[in-house]
């Protein structure tokens, strides 16, 4: 049957803009400086060893993938200033936001 009162929740947040009601984006990881310059670390939240990195430029082209350990800092002098998108990814679960170069 249909029913004419059935409302849809959604919940905006400015830290998580897709944040739908029951749903959490997952955190695996912390990265700073952000923006960065040279370096970038992260350090991982409970329960996360060694968790894959990927950054992407804005047309989608992966620029840098590697294995990463928490607290390890990775190099990023050979890219160019801009904007750039990460994943993180580890045990099925990924995270994924964006990253400035200066």
């Amino acid at each position: 049957s249909f029913d004419p009162f059935y409302r849809e929740g959604y919940l905006y947040n400015e830290h998580f803009p897709t944040y739908v009601n029951g749903f959490e984006p997952s955190t695996i990881a912390s990265i700073f400086p952000n923006p960065a310059r040279e370096y970038i670390t992260l350090e991982f939240g409970e329960g996360f060893q060694t968790v894959s990195f990927e950054l992407f430029d804005v047309t989608g082209r992966r620029v840098l993938y590697q294995e990463v350990s928490n607290g390890e800092s990775l190099n990023l002098e050979g890219l160019h200033n801009g904007l750039y998108l990460y994943r993180i990814s580890e045990k099925g679960i990924m995270q994924t936001g964006k990253l400035m170069k200066k």
